[in-house]
């Protein structure tokens, strides 16, 4: 039996069986690479849900502010500030999506009839280069939402301005699914 890592000494082994004997090395590079894949992902997807926790605090103040009670003589609200409160709620849930797909990106198996065909580590450290740019893109939606008061968004686009940022992670997200696929991973 010869292979990487192998060794003689039979402290050695029992310690390597002890972390490899179910089919994970703990110190493995590629595990490595996988687990800060992971971390990096997580990051990204929490930076969105922080944007949308600020997103839902200024849902609140907005209607407290722009939405008056309804009243005898008013029992409708002013259309336009209803048009800019809904606006925030669907920015809300598209911002939650994007966050719920990052978290649910696959990564490759850790299969080794594949690893025989395919370089695992360098596409690990592929993935990782894609997952850093979605904590980058993430923060900017982040900065961009908690820049955000009540009387910014009734004068300002609404939503529209998030657009290309949005988009632009949306792009990531599927760049990184067709690097994936190519890989076969």
């Amino acid at each position: 039996m010869s292979g990487e890592g192998y060794t003689n000494d039979p402290v050695l082994r029992q310690l390597q069986l002890a972390l490899t004997g179910y089919g994970y090395n703990f110190y493995d590079k590629k595990n490595q690479a996988r687990a800060d894949d992971l971390l990096v992902r997580q990051k990204a997807a929490g930076s969105l849900e922080d944007a949308v926790q600020v997103l839902i605090r200024l849902e609140a103040e907005f209607r407290r502010r722009f939405i008056p009670q309804a009243t005898r003589e008013n029992p409708f609200p002013p259309a336009e500030a209803m048009d800019k409160w809904k606006e925030i709620g669907q920015l809300k849930e598209r911002i939650s999506l994007l966050a719920s797909r990052i978290r649910g990106m696959p990564v490759p198996t850790q299969d080794r009839t594949w690893a025989r065909f395919r370089s695992e580590l360098p596409m690990l450290k592929q993935l990782l280069n894609f997952d850093l740019w979605l904590v980058n893109l993430t923060e900017g939606v982040f900065q961009h939402v908690t820049a955000l008061t009540p009387a910014s968004w009734q004068e300002g686009p609404g939503q529209g301005e998030f657009d290309q940022q949005l988009g632009g992670l949306d792009n990531l997200i599927r760049d990184r699914q067709r690097f994936l696929l190519q890989m076969g991973g």
